[in-house]
């Protein structure tokens, strides 16, 4: 609660540390609101987890996080506000890996509109945490289309809830530069697989990560599925 928060803010040197992970017992709104004011000079690794619906938004609003690099948001409860504030933060011209995982929705997040575009973004992690329930199914993954990532290199969709329908999202998705996808836990099936193995959709991607062996029949391209 408010007694944790004032232990990890009040230390001096917080206000220089570029790797700050608080965990879920550390004070909800309390924990929100000082990550949304703290003058983070030199911060550029976040990991926060345990924030309810209206709290994880509030971190966008601070400035001093525009030079934060990896951001990670789990077992958090998001609104679509949230969503939309986090996707909107200042970091989006420094991120290299964002992280909305192991999150759990109120509510089925609305369509995003126009999402400024994370042109440095390497690792995109949207997987869910085992229980479908928790998991953002087909909603989160409406951000491959609505918000370009030119660099993305790695896209972790594991334990989300994913159906095969959610497939015609998926490979409307312009990722030039995607090597890795990892679908591990998710309803796949031969069709899908084959799907985003067509050349012209990801030419780059080199590795599909599945759970369980797919035949592939003749298949002789360059990316390894297993």
């Amino acid at each position: 609660g408010k007694q944790a928060c004032d232990v990890i803010f009040g230390e001096e040197q917080l206000s220089n540390c570029k790797h700050l992970q608080i965990g879920e017992d550390s004070g909800g709104k309390v924990l929100a609101a000082r990550l949304a004011t703290y003058p983070f000079a030199r911060l550029r690794q976040l990991a926060v987890s345990g924030l309810l619906a209206g709290e994880a938004g509030g971190i966008a609003r601070n400035e001093q996080l525009a030079h934060l690099e990896t951001l990670r948001i789990s077992n958090a409860r998001l609104s679509p506000r949230d969503v939309a504030e986090l996707m909107h933060g200042p970091w989006r011209t420094t991120l290299r890996a964002l992280g909305l995982y192991g999150s759990s929705r109120d509510a089925d997040l609305e369509p995003w509109g126009d999402i400024p575009s994370f042109d440095r973004l390497l690792r995109l992690d949207l997987g869910g945490d085992l229980l479908t329930q928790h998991a953002f199914s087909g909603n989160l993954i409406g951000l491959l289309l609505c918000c370009r990532f030119p660099s993305l290199q790695e896209l972790r969709l594991t334990w989300c809830g994913l159906r095969p329908g959610d497939f015609d999202t998926l490979v409307q998705a312009e990722l030039p530069e995607l090597r890795r996808l990892d679908l591990r836990g998710t309803r796949t099936v031969k069709r899908d697989i084959l799907r985003l193995l067509k050349p012209a959709l990801f030419p780059k991607l080199r590795r599909i990560h599945v759970d369980q062996p797919v035949n592939l029949g003749d298949y002789d391209g360059p990316v390894q599925v297993g």
